[in-house]
């Protein structure tokens, strides 16, 4: 029971990790976009 209790943790931990990553990633590329965008 532990091992799968184990399992199910780690697959939530790398499902919100996902989707910070996704958020970063997408909020980076729209300071970059913002930056550019003043800068031209």
């Amino acid at each position: 029971m532990r091992v799968f209790v184990l399992i199910g943790i780690c697959c939530v931990v790398a499902f919100f990790l996902a989707l910070l990553i996704r958020r970063g990633v997408r909020a980076a590329a729209g300071t970059r976009a913002a930056v550019l965008a003043s800068e031209a």
